[in-house]
């Protein structure tokens, strides 16, 4: 990323970036040299307009998930995404289940944080338990988003879980799930995210999990992907914009314009969708 802004600053050398699902806020581009170098920044225009959020983090703890070398006792809250009108739980999971973090308001990301570093490995895999705690903390919570992210790395050693995900899809609370490394059983896992309209991640490697789970947070936050219908409007003519007319478009990733940045479309929401800037 630094070999890429020199070669724009310093050698002059044009750059253009895309949107996508691994771009932007959900590529990690955010505090990056290659964000410095973009006419806009990895930020929605007004926070105040992002839906209230409930997270519910459900970790594995039974044995790899949380050694030390592996990626789940790293996880990072996405701090900027989760606001104080935010509500965050935690709990991990073998073959029984353990509030780590009670579901509670974003006030202090680091507390929750190093909780989250004091899990450690236990004995077999439960699902049911862990996942009807989760559902009934997110029953009782007002917030307009409510959301579960389930990680393991192992198969159920339990039933009647399927029947608390029909639950919470009954009751608008979404799920995710993540299968790390090959004693994840993926199909089921894959069968509960669809139940639960989430997603489905699968990793081999530990190191992925922060990702997943930060690129998560930015999904479910309903702010800065935008998937709707919409027609953009030319705010700047020239030869960027130099169409007899739009077609409309079904989504991008919200970003705020930098003060010297030059916006030739926008969305709806007069966010910038195509921008641009002289750079060195």
């Amino acid at each position: 990323l630094q070999a890429l802004s020199d070669a724009v600053r310093v050698l002059g050398r044009g750059l253009c970036v895309f949107g996508g699902d691994s771009s932007y806020a959900l590529g990690g581009y955010r505090g990056s040299a290659l964000e410095e170098v973009l006419p806009v920044t990895i930020d929605v225009k007004n926070k105040l307009d992002m839906p209230s959020l409930a997270l519910m983090l459900v970790i594995d703890k039974s044995g790899s998930m949380t050694a030390g070398q592996f990626g789940t006792t790293r996880l990072e809250l996405a701090k900027e995404v989760l606001t104080e009108n935010d509500q965050v739980g935690v709990i991990a999971f073998d073959d029984a289940a353990k509030w780590v973090v009670n579901l509670q308001p974003v006030t202090d990301v680091n507390a929750i944080q190093n909780a989250i570093g004091t899990i450690r490995p236990g004995g077999g895999t439960a699902f049911y338990t862990a996942l009807y705690n989760a559902y009934a903390a997110l029953s009782e919570s007002d917030a307009q988003q409510r959301h579960v992210i389930f990680l393991t790395d192992g198969e159920a050693g339990d039933g009647g879980y399927e029947s608390v995900v029909s639950m919470m899809a009954q009751e608008g609370i979404t799920l995710t799930t993540v299968a790390v490394g090959e004693g994840a059983n993926a199909s089921v896992l894959r069968k509960m995210a669809e139940t639960g309209k989430g997603r489905a991640y699968v990793t081999n490697e530990f190191d992925n999990v922060p990702k997943i789970f930060t690129k998560e947070t930015y999904l479910v936050s309903g702010s800065y992907v935008q998937n709707r219908v919409f027609t953009p409007v030319i705010t700047e003519e020239g030869i960027l914009t130099d169409y007899e007319g739009l077609p409309q478009l079904t989504g991008y990733l919200a970003t705020t314009e930098k003060p010297l940045a030059n916006v030739a479309l926008v969305s709806d929401r007069d966010e910038p969708l195509l921008a641009w800037w002289q750079y060195g």
